[in-house]
């Protein structure tokens, strides 16, 4: 157990998680200046870009670090340490694009109103037949309230809001990549083989 206390993790998650914010930066850079953002190959793009280069991080940290011993919780562990610091980098980078160009958030809240439409014009759909009349006056009255409160705070969307949703996203979305990781990447300690 001595070796696993050996093997560092500030350094690496500081290191790795600068890297994965740096790339995912980069990326919606590239994206943003090319006018591509809003696209479904964009937004694919992007998201494997960034999940993907968490995964690369740590089986570097294994390679690297842990040759010999590496617990599940600790894959897990630096898995969101590097969200942590790639989530604050990107969160940045959200909030300075939002601030200094306001066409692009209002082109993002109506791509999030667009989305939304999309999901309720499928669940419209999807009720309207199975309701009677009765029942769909009322589920479309409802449906229609919940649409005015989510345009509402949609609308009112700031720069730090979009900013905390970047950073909590990278943070569960590294957390999951971790859980799951953590069951292929660890190593567990080898027994000495009895002759």
């Amino acid at each position: 157990m001595e070796n696993q206390e050996k093997v560092p993790v500030m350094k690496p998650a500081l290191v790795y998680g600068a890297i994965v914010g740096l790339a995912t930066i980069v990326v919606s850079l590239l994206l943003y200046f090319i006018d591509q953002s809003f696209e479904k190959w964009a937004l694919i793009l992007g998201s494997v870009v960034s999940y993907g280069l968490i995964l690369l991080t740590l089986v570097l940290y294994r390679s690297e670090y842990a040759r010999e011993v590496l617990s599940y919780g600790r894959v897990v562990g630096m898995s969101l340490m590097i969200g942590l610091v790639a989530g604050l980098l990107t969160s940045i980078y959200t909030f300075s694009v939002y601030s200094a160009d306001e066409s692009y958030l209002q082109d993002t809240k109506y791509y999030a109103i667009e989305k939304m439409d999309e999901r309720l014009a499928k669940t419209d759909a999807k009720y309207q037949e199975k309701l009677s009349d009765d029942q769909y006056e009322s589920f479309e009255n409802t449906m229609e309230a919940s649409r005015k409160k989510a345009m509402e705070r949609i609308m009112k969307s700031s720069p730090v809001k979009f900013a905390v949703q970047s950073f909590t996203s990278f943070i569960f979305a590294s957390l999951l990549i971790g859980l799951v990781g953590g069951i292929f990447l660890r190593r567990k300690i080898r027994e000495p083989q009895q002759i």
